[in-house]
């Protein structure tokens, strides 16, 4: 039986040093859907020049990924420049061995041939991608995504700015202290950037020990797939035991766009129906989203779990409990697709602009039970 056929590969040109001992170029992706015009190019190469000390320039090589290996690597949509391209090419360009590279979206193609939409700021602006060892983490990185202006400074000074303004975000970032002074204005809303996520792992993943080997970069220790990844990887399994003819299993397989779960009967969000409660939210009535299925026994004990917590607290207050079969959200794609359906009909009870969407994320453990049972074994 002849082997499946590979996806196509295109990968990042691997990190090298330089004969001055200088870190190798930085790596510069060209993600939009049209090439940049040459003198584009040109006046991007101009404004990465630092000034006023020449003897700091650095070198810097470009990679475009290709559209056929794209959708090999990252669900793909409308947009080239998604959020899901970009996590999806940080674990390629960090298999390679580099922890940071610069990215060229739509939005820096615009405004380096001067085509800016109504509101655009002209400056030339970069994506900064930073990726940071985290052993608490997936696959042992975090990924940071961070708007600058590519101006006459050098890239490594830009990539540090990342990680200061990484470090004084507001919020507990992982691996990093939390804050311990105030944090200005300016810092705090001054383009600090933001976690990248793989979009079609679930929101609230556990955290688990990970099979990444801090110092091994040499492209084949790493044992990293994006979630995209290991779903068409599943699905090229089970059409290769339904031997089928190789060409059809790889036809099948490039033009899947279904997603992880598709295999779980009703599994994708795109059909949740809202409203799937039975009293719309409000101040005193919470509706609850399960992330998990139940068996009827699960169901009710967490109900009444819930129900104690708020007779307790705030007996003003009602709740319901939405079933996971109901809406089978998995993945934090279905989850923000959710959202954004959710908000449209929670319009009403908008509350500092946004209604609260509760989500449970496993059942409630009455430790009481624990209790009773471990002073009956005794």
């Amino acid at each position: 039986m002849p082997t499946p056929t590979p996806p196509p590969t295109n990968n990042p040109p691997p990190l090298s040093t330089n004969s001055n001992s200088k870190p190798g170029p930085w790596l510069i992706v060209l993600l939009t859907k049209t090439p940049l015009p040459p003198e584009a190019t040109t006046y991007l190469e101009e404004r990465l020049k630092p000034a006023p000390y020449p003897e700091e320039e650095e070198e810097f090589e470009k990679w475009t990924p290709t559209p056929s290996n794209l959708k090999y690597i990252a669900k793909q949509s409308p947009h080239i420049d998604s959020q899901a391209n970009l996590y999806a090419l940080a674990i390629k360009v960090h298999k390679s061995g580099r922890d940071g590279f610069l990215v060229v979206d739509e939005l820096s193609k615009r405004q380096l041939t001067n085509t800016c939409h109504h509101g655009e700021t002209k400056q030339p602006t970069l994506i900064f991608i930073s990726i940071f060892e985290n052993p608490s983490a997936r696959h042992g990185i975090s990924i940071w995504a961070r708007r600058d202006t590519a101006k006459k400074e050098t890239a490594a000074r830009m990539f540090k700015r990342s990680e200061y303004r990484r470090e004084r975000m507001s919020v507990v970032v992982p691996g990093v202290d939390p804050l311990t002074e105030a944090v200005s204005e300016r810092e705090l809303w001054g383009d600090p950037g933001f976690e990248l996520r793989d979009p079609e792992r679930g929101l609230f993943e556990r955290i688990f020990p990970s099979p990444y080997s801090p110092g091994s970069k040499n492209g084949t220790e790493f044992k990293i797939q994006t979630g995209w990844e290991e779903h068409l990887q599943a699905l090229r399994d089970g059409l290769w035991n339904s031997r089928l003819p190789s060409e059809i299993i790889d036809q099948i397989v490039s033009e899947d766009d279904s997603g992880p779960g598709a295999g779980i009967p009703g599994s994708l969000v795109r059909d949740t129906r809202i409203p799937l409660w039975k009293y719309p939210p409000s101040d005193n009535h919470l509706v609850i989203f399960l992330l998990f299925p139940t068996t009827e026994d699960t169901f009710n004990r967490t109900e009444q779990a819930i129900r104690s917590v708020l007779h307790e607290n705030e007996p003003h207050k009602s709740f319901e409990l939405i079933r996971w079969e109901k809406h089978r959200l998995q993945s934090r794609r279905d989850i923000m697709s959710f959202w954004i359906e959710y908000h449209r009909y929670c319009v009403i009870f908008r509350k500092m602009g946004y209604p609260p969407l509760h989500l449970l994320l496993e059942p409630i453990v009455d430790n009481s039970d624990n209790d009773n049972n471990n002073n009956n074994n005794k």
